[in-house]
């Protein structure tokens, strides 16, 4: 069901993106843009398998784990993706949809949303965005040419770039010692 669900946000993100991702070279090979696959069936295929996964998690798994996989993807398609094109902050905001299937899985196990998960949320949360921050500048040129503004496009020095990826990076060793303070891990973990 979360593999469905996933697919279907990535077949979106292809289908929603499709211009863009023409004009940059570490995307222009998705089965959109390089013609393998129509437009109109791209979308039909990403409604149908995420429709699938979330009914799948809602019958086999349990109904807090379609619903949090259903806000991922709502989040992912109607905040992220349509921000992408119109603001840097963007990076961030996909954090979130990026960090909640660790939400999913953890609640698909049978837990409920317990510290211990908020931990593996924050700690995924914060990881993305030094991560993207380095894709966004080794590839800042395309996503400019690309009309993106990642932080890296309108930080050309990159030293807001550089000094955001150091206090996010700040925050994630700080975090990374929340399993530790909720029971999930000893003394030893961090």
């Amino acid at each position: 069901g979360t593999a469905l669900v996933s697919g279907g946000a990535a077949a979106y993100n292809m289908y929603a993106e499709q211009k863009t991702d023409a004009l940059m070279s570490r995307t222009s090979f998705r089965p959109i843009t390089a013609g393998r696959i129509t437009a109109a069936h791209a979308l039909a295929f990403a409604l149908l398998i995420s429709a699938g996964g979330l009914v799948h998690l809602y019958l086999f798994v349990n109904p807090l784990t379609s619903f949090l996989a259903a806000v991922t993807l709502a989040f992912y398609l109607f905040l992220y993706t349509p921000l992408k094109t119109r603001t840097w902050l963007s990076t961030v905001i996909g954090a979130v949809p990026g960090a909640i299937p660790i939400l999913v899985g953890w609640t698909a196990a049978g837990q409920s949303l317990s510290p211990g998960a908020w931990a593996l949320f924050l700690i995924l949360f914060f990881w993305q965005i030094p991560h993207f921050y380095a894709i966004g500048w080794m590839y800042r040129d395309e996503y400019a040419m690309a009309g993106l503004p990642v932080l890296s496009v309108i930080d050309r020095s990159g030293q807001r770039t550089g000094r955001q990826a150091v206090i996010f990076i700040a925050v994630l060793i700080l975090v990374s010692f929340l399993p530790s303070v909720a029971g999930m891990a000893g003394a030893c973990y961090p």
